[in-house]
């Protein structure tokens, strides 16, 4: 089943109803809130959120926050609990699980995540 997207715009109003009832499957939209800075230190008010649905049509909607830090938190619901991990531990249990017994060092997630951008200061931080 595929889904066509797009968002039902009449005047510029349903738009942001779309967005806030239901995102377009499997699809990123950055969003800027002033309300996400309360969420804790060094929030800022930038995040990126999408619905992933599986083929069985079951969804989790994640969302990655920016922090002022230079870090990122995944949010993420279960249970009807909110959980906030640090981008980075996820990236390392991922690979970790993946890759075989080994697994990766964090010297390699790093050179991927950078790739080839060792000299700008903000995508090496």
């Amino acid at each position: 089943m595929h889904e066509f997207g797009g968002y039902f715009v009449i005047n510029g109003n349903e738009k942001i109803i779309r967005m806030l009832i239901m995102n377009k499957r499997n699809y990123p939209v950055a969003f800027q809130r002033s309300s996400f800075v309360n969420r804790g230190r060094f929030f800022t008010p930038y995040t990126v959120q999408m619905r992933c649905v599986r083929e069985d049509m079951t969804a989790q909607t994640v969302s990655l926050h920016y922090l002022s830090d230079g870090n990122c938190m995944m949010k993420f619901i279960y249970q009807k609990q909110e959980f906030l991990v640090p981008a980075y531990v996820l990236l390392k249990a991922l690979s970790q699980s993946t890759s075989g017994s080994d697994g990766v060092t964090d010297v390699q997630i790093y050179n991927r995540l950078v790739k080839g951008f060792f000299k700008n200061r903000q995508i090496g931080d």
